[in-house]
């Protein structure tokens, strides 16, 4: 996947794009192309999940991720995981962010 080209789909998804348009120039928004536009923002969004972190028994590891679908659409963690005897359970958020 490139990169470059799909923050290019995200900016021209951008739920906001639309809203703009209807504060800027007036423009009436239905409630259809209000849904319409965030179903096509989250379909064309960039997931990014960075390289894990572990402690040195690998017990423990630190991951952060986030998902971006335009300039006030999105969220991420940052999380502390622990290795339990039935998989890998989230132990801590360490932060969280939602636009």
């Amino acid at each position: 996947m490139d990169p470059e080209q799909q923050e290019s789909k995200v900016k021209q998804n951008d739920p906001q794009n639309l809203i703009k348009k209807a504060i800027d120039e007036r423009e009436p928004v239905t409630h259809g192309q209000l849904d319409k536009s965030l179903q096509l923002a989250f379909s064309t969004g960039l997931f990014s999940l960075p390289e894990m972190v572990f402690d040195k028994g690998h017990g423990h590891a630190f991951v952060s991720y986030s998902f971006v679908c335009g300039s006030l659409c999105g969220h991420g963690n940052d999380l502390v995981l622990e290795k339990t005897g039935k998989g890998w359970k989230v132990r801590k958020t360490c932060s969280s962010w939602i636009s």
